[in-house]
């Protein structure tokens, strides 16, 4: 075996190398769990002066804690999401839903979550779709058709709708549960 010909001094020496690499292993494992306690309670914070109290933000980042662990999705790319959202306007009623569509439109891609929750957001906060936005949405993989057919009218008529800034926010709103919803294309992506 490895220890053949080392007698009591060498299985004493590869004992205190097993005995140092555990205990590197678990004083890395203790700051990564400091770290996270230390992010979830900042976390929480912001949550609970967000949701305009500390029992309806602990319980949204409960949840987007479930989320994280039930999705591909790091619980980080969750939560910013989500702050991003708030931030911009989303009911928190509205946050987990919400997050769930965009996960499964982002299908399982952490960059493309945050863009796609950026475009949405930004569509909410202005409470119109328009050529940015679409352009954020294209890049992740939904288009003009998605949104023209949520919206009832064919492309042509879309495009002219939406240079004259009369495409509102619930359009995207709509499109966005067409597409995750029962037969949507992006339907459960993330289960």
């Amino acid at each position: 075996g490895a220890l053949a010909g080392k007698g009591l001094s060498g299985a004493l020496d590869l004992a205190k190398e097993a005995v140092a690499g555990l205990s590197s292993l678990l004083m890395a494992g203790g700051r990564i769990a400091v770290s996270s306690a230390a992010d979830y309670e900042v976390a929480n914070v912001q949550f609970g002066v967000m949701a305009g109290n500390a029992e309806r933000g602990t319980q949204l980042l409960d949840d987007m804690q479930k989320l994280a662990v039930a999705t591909p999705f790091k619980s980080e790319d969750l939560t910013k999401g989500a702050q991003m959202l708030m931030g911009m306007g989303i009911g928190i009623e509205d946050i987990l839903p919400t997050m769930k569509a965009l996960g499964d439109l982002a299908a399982g891609d952490g960059e493309k979550l945050k863009r796609l929750a950026l475009a949405y957001g930004q569509v909410q906060a202005k409470g119109r779709l328009q050529g940015d936005e679409l352009r954020q949405f294209t890049e992740a993989g939904v288009g003009v058709a998605d949104f023209a057919k949520a919206a009832g009218m064919s492309m042509g008529e879309f495009r002219a709708k939406m240079e004259q800034g009369a495409i509102g926010a619930d359009i995207a709103t709509k499109a966005l549960n067409q597409l995750t919803g029962e037969g949507g294309r992006f339907a459960g992506m993330n289960a």
